[in-house]
């Protein structure tokens, strides 16, 4: 499965790799910059499934306000959470 990112979002995954399993770190550093601000991670829907289930677990911790509305961070988390959606 081909997953593509922004800079920013791979930039901002890198800064949670303490979240993820070594497979998933792993993953992040064989990813391709395949054009000046994207990259795109080659993995299989096993392994998108996994970063999306840490994403969402972290997003729940992190991504909203005192009133359960979506902060930036949260939203940047929706946005990474779409992509690794099987």
């Amino acid at each position: 499965m081909d997953i593509h990112l922004k800079a920013r979002q791979f930039e901002y995954l890198r800064s949670l790799a303490t979240l993820f399993p070594d497979t998933l770190v792993r993953a992040l550093e064989e990813a391709r910059k395949v054009t000046p601000g994207t990259y795109c991670l080659f993995i299989p829907r096993e392994m998108a499934k996994e970063f999306g289930d840490s994403l969402t677990y972290y997003q729940a911790r992190v991504g909203f306000d005192s009133e359960y509305k979506l902060t930036d961070e949260g939203r940047m988390l929706e946005d990474l959470i779409d992509r690794f959606r099987i």
